[in-house]
């Protein structure tokens, strides 16, 4: 009885797990609303996006569709939203407020005359490109002696495990010293890093390349629980490195 009880929560927690991550073709989140899909991208402006598309995930389509709802600030403030048609997609605001600053999206909405399940959305929602335009600062300078693999960091913690023991041992990121070279990372007051999501052969790590030149590479591992959010990545990295690096 313990084993399906614990295999029950195992595939809960997956499936939660791959819905929050779950990415459209145009970057957003992705739902599954009924007989179509709803992916929501959120902007710069504190606006967003919605895109519907068919069940395989293609055709956006704002013909004969629509798009409502409401917007929960953190406050509890609730607020309807107004989302006006494009070509391709519906662009909404939530009047007055900041998507970017709220609870959870509420959307109702009909695809080509299909009305499909009401959705909620958890904020802050996943956006691409807030990983491809982020900037870093490094405050202090790092040195690495020679022969010196990895320096990890966990909660702004400095350790010096090997790859196997930072693999066994949960979240964090480390600083890969590729030559095997005395190294020194000198301090910076801005540069854009390149966040991206990067292939690693255990499936239950999610894996993030922050830095990665000819002389070191920086990333940071996030096991697959319950916990993890895309839209969080920013602030897992900086939760890591808090101290010597911070990103926006």
């Amino acid at each position: 009885m313990k084993l399906i009880i614990g295999i029950l929560i195992f595939f809960s927690t997956v499936t939660a797990f791959s819905q929050e991550n779950d990415l459209g073709p145009n970057g957003g989140q992705l739902k599954l609303v009924g007989e179509f899909y709803s992916e929501v991208l959120t902007n710069k402006d504190g606006s967003f996006d919605v895109y519907l598309l068919d069940k395989e995930t293609k055709k956006p389509s704002v013909r004969y569709s629509y798009v409502t709802g409401f917007f929960e600030s953190n406050g509890g403030t609730k607020v309807e939203i107004l989302c006006v048609a494009q070509k391709t997609y519906f662009e909404c605001y939530p009047r007055g407020l900041n998507i970017k600053k709220g609870k959870k999206l509420s959307l109702s909405m009909a695809r080509e005359n299909v009305t499909g399940n009401d959705v909620v959305y958890n904020l802050p929602i996943f956006n691409p490109k807030d990983l491809a335009s982020a900037q870093g600062r490094i405050a202090y300078a790092i040195k690495f002696d020679k022969d010196q693999k990895y320096m990890s960091f966990r909660n702004g913690k400095r350790g010096y495990e090997t790859s196997t023991q930072l693999e066994a041992g949960g979240s964090y990121c480390a600083i890969e010293n590729i030559k095997l070279q005395k190294l020194s990372i000198k301090p910076k007051k801005k540069f854009t890093t390149k966040i991206e999501k990067i292939d690693f052969p255990n499936k239950e790590v999610q894996r993030y390349s922050v830095i990665n030149n000819r002389d070191y590479n920086l990333y940071c591992d996030f096991t697959a629980d319950a916990d993890f959010k895309q839209s969080l990545v920013i602030e897992k990295i900086n939760q890591h490195l808090n101290g010597w690096l911070k990103i926006k």
